[in-house]
């Protein structure tokens, strides 16, 4: 596409423009949908390594149509509200751009940034003239809370669209945003602005995905890492939970798999976390050392968590597995030799 400026005559021209302003109504665009839905977004809480704190990774399906028409980004989030509007209140994000790397955005649950003056501007072709399109946006990223359940969708801005008797709206909206208040920052008036000479510069919202419970890692608490002697036969695990997640296992590893990367040793059952518990518990225990663990043997154990209810399971990059977030692993060693008989 021919990228150069407009003429001083088109620039005339707009001075006509119309005000498309994202967010008016529910879960539907200000269009006929002839802007082409953003197909489906999908989402879950991952974690660099085990250990790590999580983010939120939203995964965008657009077909090759959409993408050419695809000009920028806008990314909505709520808590507790499967249904929420597409408003400027709720936007954390707004970016150019026809790809997402990989397909992919990465939420930060501890980010708190508050954007006053964002937006870029794109050129596009309307009856083989060269016009203009200026995005203006004011946004407020808030840390998400442990525990909280959260809803996403997104929204293109795109290539405007003039289907048959399409007349936008002329409409403003503003939303003054709550929420705690920094000691060297503050909210700003959040606001969505496509100035445009006619058409649909907003593509229909995705779909809208969740819950999504932010949590992170569970905390070890015995046996402390490098413990000796342990017993072959009867091994307690505690750890402390994390607020947000309700179940979790224990997965034991074998001397020579000290990063969990293959299957382990042993895996307990699956363990109910119940409300206001300061601590929890599994037993790697058989009958008879015949049965056991290996003595004088290094073993490998970590603890796995998520939330029963959220629409999908946490994953790790780092292992390449999908299901659980993991804490960080630590190791103890066994007794030398079983005990003898008195």
């Amino acid at each position: 596409m021919n990228r150069r400026k407009p003429a001083p005559l088109l620039l005339a021209v707009l001075f006509g423009i119309i005000l498309i302003i994202a967010g008016c109504g529910g879960g539907d665009d200000n269009g006929d949908g002839s802007g082409g839905a953003t197909q489906a977004i999908t989402s879950g809480l991952s974690q660099a390594a085990c250990g790590a704190s999580p983010t939120v990774l939203l995964r965008v399906h657009t077909s090759n149509t959409e993408r050419q028409g695809t000009q920028g980004w806008v990314i909505y989030r709520a808590a507790d509200n499967p249904y929420f509007p597409p408003i400027p209140g709720n936007i954390i994000d707004v970016f150019p751009g026809r790809d997402l790397p990989s397909n992919t955005y990465s939420d930060d649950p501890y980010l708190r940034n508050y954007v006053e003056d964002a937006g870029f501007t794109y050129y596009y072709v309307d009856a083989e003239d060269l016009q203009e399109a200026t995005v203006t946006a004011a946004y407020n990223h808030y840390p998400m809370t442990p525990g909280g359940r959260y809803y996403y969708c997104v929204r293109r801005i795109i290539q405007p669209l003039q289907p048959p008797g399409y007349n936008p709206p002329v409409v403003s909206q503003q939303v003054q945003p709550s929420g705690p208040v920094p000691s060297q920052q503050s909210p700003v008036v959040a606001e969505l602005e496509v100035e445009v000479e006619s058409g649909q510069p907003l593509s229909q919202v995705s779909n809208h995905f969740g819950p999504i419970t932010f949590f992170v890692p569970p905390q070890l608490s015995s046996p402390l890492s490098g413990t000796a002697n342990q017993s072959v036969t009867d091994v307690p695990f505690t750890w402390q939970p994390t607020t947000g997640a309700d179940v979790y296992r224990v997965e034991l590893f074998g001397p020579t798999d000290p990063q969990g990367r293959g299957n382990p040793y042993w895996v307990s059952d699956y363990i109910q976390g119940s409300a206001g518990s300061s601590a929890m518990s599994a037993t790697f225990s058989v009958p008879h050392p015949a049965s056991g663990l290996t003595p004088d043997t290094t073993y490998y154990w970590r603890v796995g968590a998520r939330a029963s209810g959220d629409i999908s399971y946490p994953s790790n990059r780092d292992l390449g597995k999908v299901g659980w977030l993991y804490s960080y692993m630590r190791s103890f060693s066994t007794v030398s030799s079983p005990p003898g008989s008195p």
